[in-house]
C-alpha cells in the first residue's frame, strides 16, 4: 500500500483506478483535489455506496462509461459497504476501465489495520481487498506522529520552498497529526518566504500563541461543561508547555468570573474587570448555572492553595496537577 508521497506525478497522471484507504479527511481531499487538478478536462462525480439509490447510479454511469464523450473522474465513497452479491459487478468495472479515458477512485474509510510482522497498514474488508487488485492502493490513514517530517517534506516540494529542520520539528511538536493545520501554516510560509519577510523567530511566536490560546479556549470550555477526561487531557497539555502557574490563573479567572455571575443572578457582571475572551464570558452566562456555590466556593479555596503552594517553591507535579482537578471537580 503506497503513500501519496511515494507515487510520482506521471503514475498519479497514467493510472486509471485508484483506491484510498484508511481514516484521514485531508488526505482524501488533498488527493481528490491532486487527481483532478492534473485531469482538468474531467467531469466529477461522486456516489455513496452504502446509499441504495446512488449505488444504483453509481453502476448505470459506470456500466456506460463508452457511451460519453467527456471524460470523468468517478468517486465512489464507502465502497467498502458494497454486498458480496455486488462485488463482481464492481470488480468487472474497475477492470473495464483500465482501456477507458476515465477515472475511478475508490473509497475506504475505515480504520486499517497494522501488520506488525511487515510494519504496514492493510485492509479489513475481504470485498475492498478485491476491488482494490486493478487499483493504485494508496495509504489516507491518519500516520504515527514520527512519519509526520517526512509529510512536511513532501509538502514542501509540492510548494518549492526551503523550511528549514528546526521549523519542521516546531510544526510536528505544535501540530502532532493535524495535517489541516500543518498544511495551512506551510501555506503561510510559502507566501511569507516568496514575499522575502519570513522570519523563524517572528512566526514562532504567532503561531505558539496562536496555538496557546486555542489550548486555552478548549480547556476553559471543558471545565465550563465539566468535561473532565478533557480537562485533564487538555490540562495535562497545558501544564507541560506553560507551567502549573498558567493552570492556576487560567482557572481562577473561571472560577472566579462563575462568582460574580452567581451573585448578581447572571445578570449583572462588570466584564472591564475579567481579562476572559469575550467567546468565554459569553459561554460562562449560559454555563454558569452548570455550578453550586459551594462548588464554585471550594474551587477557589483549592486554587488558593495550590497557588500559594508553589509561591513557596514547592513543585507541583503531574500527580499534583491530577490531584488539584480531582479535588476541583469531586462531589465530596
Amino acid at each position: 500500500m503506497n503513500k501519496i508521497f511515494e507515487l510520482n506525478s506521471d503514475l498519479l497522471k497514467k493510472s486509471k483506478n485508484f483506491f484510498l484507504a484508511g481514516d484521514n479527511d485531508f488526505l482524501y481531499l488533498f488527493i481528490k483535489d491532486k487527481i483532478k487538478s492534473i485531469h482538468s478536462d474531467s467531469d466529477l462525480y461522486i456516489f455513496d455506496c452504502s446509499d441504495k439509490i446512488e449505488l444504483q447510479e453509481a453502476i448505470d454511469s459506470l456500466s456506460n462509461l463508452t457511451l460519453f464523450t467527456e471524460k470523468k473522474i468517478t468517486i465512489l465513497k464507502n465502497i467498502d459497504s458494497i454486498s458480496d452479491k455486488m462485488l463482481h459487478t464492481f470488480v468487472e468495472i474497475f477492470q473495464n476501465n483500465l482501456e477507458s479515458e476515465n477515472l475511478i477512485l475508490g473509497v475506504d474509510n475505515n480504520f486499517l489495520s497494522y501488520d506488525y510482522t511487515t510494519k504496514k497498514n492493510r485492509l479489513k474488508s475481504k470485498n475492498s481487498v478485491a476491488l482494490s487488485k486493478s487499483c493504485q492502493l494508496i495509504d489516507i490513514s491518519t500516520p504515527f506522529e514520527s512519519e509526520m517530517i517526512r509529510w512536511i517534506s513532501f509538502f514542501e516540494k509540492e510548494k518549492n520552498i526551503t523550511i528549514p529542520p528546526k521549523l519542521k520539528k516546531e510544526l510536528v511538536l505544535i501540530f502532532g497529526t493535524n495535517f489541516h493545520s500543518i498544511y495551512n501554516e506551510i501555506n503561510k510560509i510559502s507566501y511569507l518566504i516568496e514575499s522575502k519577510i519570513f522570519s523563524f523567530d517572528e512566526w514562532y511566536q504567532s503561531i505558539s500563541n496562536s496555538h496557546k490560546n486555542k489550548q486555552l479556549w478548549e480547556f476553559n470550555y471543558a471545565v465550563l461543561d465539566k468535561k473532565i477526561q478533557d480537562i485533564l487531557v487538555i490540562g495535562n497539555s497545558i501544564y507541560l508547555q506553560y507551567g502549573i502557574n498558567f493552570i492556576i490563573s487560567s482557572l481562577f479567572q473561571i472560577f472566579e468570573t462563575l462568582f460574580f455571575y452567581h451573585i448578581n443572578d447572571g445578570t449583572n457582571i462588570n466584564r472591564m474587570h475579567s481579562s476572559l475572551k469575550p467567546n468565554i464570558l459569553k459561554r460562562v452566562s449560559l454555563s454558569y448555572k452548570n455550578f453550586k456555590m459551594i462548588e464554585i466556593e471550594k474551587a477557589l479555596i483549592a486554587l488558593y492553595d495550590a497557588d500559594k503552594k508553589q509561591k513557596q517553591r514547592k513543585n507541583i507535579d503531574d500527580a499534583e496537577f491530577v490531584k488539584l482537578i480531582t479535588e476541583i471537580f469531586s462531589d465530596g
